[in-house]
């Protein structure tokens, strides 16, 4: 934080300064140190152009760029979405699996148990006889 503070004070300082330096020379009507500024602005549009010269290609292609990597991060997003749906259809198709294998089981088991019973319970052919002897006198 205090080199943070430091920074901006001594940047507010420079630019005050620029700024009177500026002030001054225009009521002067001229430069100060003409010769020297010449050079320094000479080489500072030297630096421009070349850096100008140099990051032309990525200018360029900025655009280009940025909607391929929008298209990249949505299609990596869109793939964990499924990836995360998928797990959890497994999940669920994992215990439904293990719930219908039970429920076969208990049901083939039930079914059984109602044969037998039917087994135990069922008349005999005397008694089939006679039930619809009864039947069927007293549907007269």
């Amino acid at each position: 934080m205090q080199t943070a503070l430091i920074t901006l004070g001594v940047s507010l300082g420079v630019l005050l300064l620029l700024v009177l330096l500026f002030t001054k020379e225009e009521r002067r009507g001229s430069r100060f140190a003409e010769a020297l500024r010449k050079h320094v602005d000479t080489g500072v549009l030297a630096l421009y152009a070349f850096c100008s010269y140099i990051t032309q290609p990525f200018r360029r292609d900025t655009m280009r760029h940025s909607l391929h990597y929008f298209f990249h991060r949505a299609l990596k997003r869109t793939k964990q979405a499924l990836r995360s749906v998928e797990s959890r259809v497994d999940v669920l198709l994992r215990t439904n699996k293990a719930l219908a294998k039970k429920v076969s089981t208990e049901s083939s088991s039930r079914l059984q148990e109602i044969a037998a019973h039917k087994k135990e319970s069922a008349l005999s052919p005397a008694e089939k006889k006679k039930q619809k002897e009864q039947a069927i006198g007293t549907r007269l």
